[in-house]
């Protein structure tokens, strides 16, 4: 599922000394560019600034997709990624406030609420993602039901590499991706969950979201000539589908050209600009 895409919900106000000093590690190319990174400066120079700079705070709906993702390909990591909260605790006593502690491991102070400033503070130190018993059942069953599902069922089955670190140089530029699996020579793939699976939503979604882009990445860097997308729903309804060489080839090229647009940026600084970078639209009338 690669990692957290567009929702960028705290710390958009970025100082111009926090600015700087990332566009100077981009013009040193002390940076790597992700298919996300990649994506957000196809919208614009400034979404790539947020993008790199933001504090990302995942949706519900990332939450669920991250852990079905979790129960997949990686089940044995869920508790370095997700928590369940004390049983019953709520802060609204001192004791609900000493249990969310005690889960933490750290003592409880005497006052009621010291013990509940104390405890919101750990919460906002936790990095990993708090859940509930229904949502994990949820999880689990529609995992359960993905396993019976012939195109994903042949694909799991056939996967040898799962959350694979994706590391290659293009164009003099670092690039890193993580995909959810593959089968080492042959094929990438990866998990996208998507409100709807009908097949004219998913084809605005690969296309809005650039998600061919993203494969190709994964192809290039893993040197292989299939991708799989492979969609769920949280109504466990599913939709895979495969690209070939060709496309991928294609979207490369698309890389390619993306990279030649951010060098120049790079060189020209355009970092201000927002959609205007590649829809410039000023000197003409807006046709409607």
């Amino acid at each position: 599922m690669e990692e957290i895409d567009d929702q960028i919900t705290e710390n958009l106000d970025f100082s111009s000394s926090e600015i700087n000093a990332f566009i100077e590690r981009v013009e040193a190319r002390e940076i790597s560019l992700s298919p996300s990174s990649l994506r957000a400066f196809c919208r614009s120079p400034r979404h790539f600034i947020a993008y790199k700079l933001g504090k990302f705070k995942p949706t519900p709906a990332m939450i669920f997709g991250s852990l079905v993702d979790c129960l997949v390909t990686q089940p044995d990591t869920f508790d370095k990624h997700f928590y369940f909260p004390p049983e019953g605790a709520k802060l609204t006593s001192k004791e609900g406030a000493a249990a969310w502690l005690s889960f933490w491991g750290v003592p409880c102070p005497v006052n009621f609420a010291d013990a509940k400033a104390l405890a919101l503070e750990m919460m906002d130190r936790e990095q990993r993602s708090k859940i509930n018993k229904a949502l994990y059942n949820e999880a689990e069953k529609l995992v359960a039901k993905m396993h019976r599902n012939q195109p994903f069922h042949y694909t799991l089955e056939e996967a040898d590499q799962f959350q694979t670190k994706i590391t290659f140089q293009f164009e003099g530029w670092d690039i890193l991706g993580f995909a959810d699996m593959a089968k080492t020579g042959e094929w990438v793939a990866d998990l996208k969950m998507a409100p709807d699976t009908g097949e004219s939503k998913i084809r605005y979604k690969i296309r809005e979201e650039l998600l061919l882009q993203q494969l190709a990445i994964y192809a290039h860097g893993l040197g292989v000539h299939e991708a799989r997308l492979l969609f769920f729903d949280r109504t466990c309804h599913f939709r895979a589908v495969r690209v070939g060489d060709a496309d991928l080839t294609h979207w490369m090229k698309y890389v390619g050209n993306v990279i030649d647009k951010f060098e120049e940026c790079v060189f020209n600084g355009n970092w201000e600009q927002s959609h205007d970078f590649w829809s410039p639209n000023w000197d003409g009338f807006f046709d409607l």
